[in-house]
């Protein structure tokens, strides 16, 4: 017969309900695992989507100018990239690749900002808010290339805009 796990028991300043207790310890195991459940949607994502909202159609949207950190190439991944493709798209091996949970989503995609061969941010990005056309996706963007033509609708899509 197998024996049920003894809760997690502690005292709680002013006492405290026993389920109390146990609603705090699962709340603090949950966020002890936060890291190791995969991407969430970053400031940079907010921001894009932000933008989006308030951008009216046909504006450019520069990715560089959403950022407050050191990055030197853009990547975003669509839903079902393989580990394969993101592999090639980067040039190099991404070892976070099983936490963004891409190759079975299609809710939403991963923006990926490199310093080199490596990911120095990865963020998910809802689809619609915007989505990237498939001309934009799996392709290594220099920051003064990261710039993009928002077309609005029911969906935000956003496109490489053409090299001037």
């Amino acid at each position: 017969m197998l024996e049920t796990p003894t809760p997690i028991e502690f005292s709680v300043e002013g006492g405290g309900s026993r389920v109390n207790r146990r609603c705090v310890s699962l709340l603090i195991l949950c966020l002890a695992a936060a890291p190791a459940c995969g991407l969430r949607q970053g400031e940079v994502a907010r921001t894009l989507e932000r933008t989006c909202e308030q951008s009216s159609d046909k504006a450019e949207i520069r990715l560089e100018s959403m950022t407050g950190f050191a990055w030197s190439a853009f990547v975003v991944l669509g839903p079902y990239t393989s580990p394969a493709a993101a592999d090639e798209a980067l040039g190099f091996h991404w070892s976070g690749y099983h936490r963004s949970g891409i190759e079975g989503a299609d809710t939403y995609s991963v923006l990926l900002f490199l310093d080199g061969e490596k990911v120095v941010r990865a963020e998910k990005a809802p689809r619609c808010g915007p989505d990237f056309e498939p001309t934009a996706l799996g392709r290594k963007l220099a920051p003064k290339d990261a710039v993009f033509i928002l077309h609005k609708g029911g969906c935000n899509v956003l496109e490489l805009r053409p090299a001037v």
